[in-house]
C-alpha cells in the first residue's frame, strides 16, 4: 500500500503527530508513505515545523531539483504532441525547470498558440508567493529584479536609497521565503 500526502506544511499539529505516530510503525507494515511539502512554507511555520523535523529523522528525505530542457519537452510532448522543439524550449527558458511552474504553464496555455498565456500560471503563482513578504522586502526585490539576476546588497542599498541593514533584513526575509537563492 502507498499513501501519498501532499503539501505537508499545510497540515495542522494533530496530524502530523498522528502521522508521526504511524510512521514509528513503518518499518514492520507493508506500507510506503510518501509526503511533499514546500520548505519555505515549513519555515515560516512555527508550529509544524519542529514535528516535520521529526518526521524527517525517521525518514528518507529528498529535494525535488529543477527539471531538464529534456524532460520539460517530454512533459509538454504529452500534453501537446503538435508543440515542436522551439515550443519547448521556449516553456523551459521561460519556467526555468520549476516543475510548479511547468505545470501552471501548460495548464493555462500549452495547447495555445500565444505562447504569451504561458507567462499567466508562473505570474500567478509569484503574486501568491510574493504576497506573503512584508511590503518593504517587495519593494526591495523589486530594485532587484530591475538589477538582474545577480547583485549584491550594495547595489540594491544603492539604487533604492534604502539603508544596508533594511536591505538585508528584507533579503533575508526573501530567502527564507525560498523567493531569493
Amino acid at each position: 500500500l502507498v499513501i501519498v500526502l501532499d503539501d505537508l506544511h499545510a497540515a495542522d499539529g494533530p496530524s502530523l503527530l498522528l502521522l508521526l505516530l504511524l510512521s514509528r510503525e513503518l518499518p514492520r507494515a507493508p506500507l510506503l508513505v510518501i509526503g511533499a511539502y514546500r520548505d519555505a512554507e515549513v519555515r515560516t511555520a512555527s508550529e509544524i515545523a519542529p514535528l516535520l523535523a521529526k518526521l524527517a529523522r525517521g525518514a528518507e528525505v529528498k529535494p525535488l531539483p529543477r527539471l531538464a530542457p529534456e524532460h520539460v519537452a517530454a512533459w509538454l510532448h504529452e500534453v501537446a504532441p503538435e508543440a515542436d522543439a522551439a515550443r519547448a524550449q521556449e516553456l523551459y527558458r521561460l519556467t526555468e525547470g520549476q516543475p510548479l511552474f511547468v505545470v501552471e504553464a501548460l495548464r493555462l496555455g500549452a495547447r495555445d498558440r500565444d505562447r504569451s498565456s504561458w507567462t499567466h500560471g508562473p505570474h500567478a503563482v509569484l503574486d501568491e508567493r510574493l504576497g506573503s513578504l512584508s511590503a518593504e522586502a517587495r519593494a526591495v526585490l523589486e530594485v532587484a529584479a530591475v538589477l538582474g539576476r545577480e547583485f549584491t546588497r550594495d547595489s540594491v542599498a544603492a539604487v533604492s536609497g534604502t539603508s544596508r541593514d533594511r536591505v538585508h533584513e528584507a533579503l533575508s526575509e526573501a530567502l527564507t521565503a525560498s523567493i531569493l537563492v
